[in-house]
């Protein structure tokens, strides 16, 4: 039996480009998820209900938090809208279990935030190709 082997020149290079990638595109991230956060900020409140007797105080709207780095390349952004109760209620507003009576009248949080990342994935490819051609 003949023995293989497998000689791959250049892996060094080349993993010292791919760990630059991250950092490469990492301000990119940054810069898409505070775009979303501007946007969701933006965002106008729904018109009343017919006849709603709850009066507006604008929490929601005013309580989106920054943008915060959870790990590398990795970012959130959250709404801490309270009730006087003490219950976030954001995700029964704008997220994805919104409650009956805002279903269809009120915008979702994930669709606003799902027009960015085409545009990400754009930048990203374009700081790849940066990074491994030189």
């Amino acid at each position: 039996m003949a023995d293989v082997s497998i000689q791959i020149k250049g892996i060094k290079p080349l993993q010292a480009k791919l760990a630059r990638v991250g950092k490469s595109i990492e301000p990119a991230i940054e810069q898409v998820a505070e775009v979303v956060r501007t946007k969701l900020d933006d965002k106008r409140y729904a018109p009343k209900r017919p006849g709603q007797r709850y009066v507006r105080t604008g929490r929601l709207g005013r309580s989106w938090s920054g943008v915060e780095k959870v790990r590398k390349l990795v970012y959130r952004i959250r709404n801490f809208a309270k009730s006087p109760k003490g219950v976030f209620y954001t995700s029964f507003v704008i997220g994805e279990r919104q409650a009956f009576m805002h279903r269809g009248r009120w915008w979702q949080a994930e669709r606003v935030a799902f027009v960015e990342p085409p545009k990400l994935i754009v930048t990203m490819q374009a700081e790849i190709r940066k990074v491994l051609d030189g």
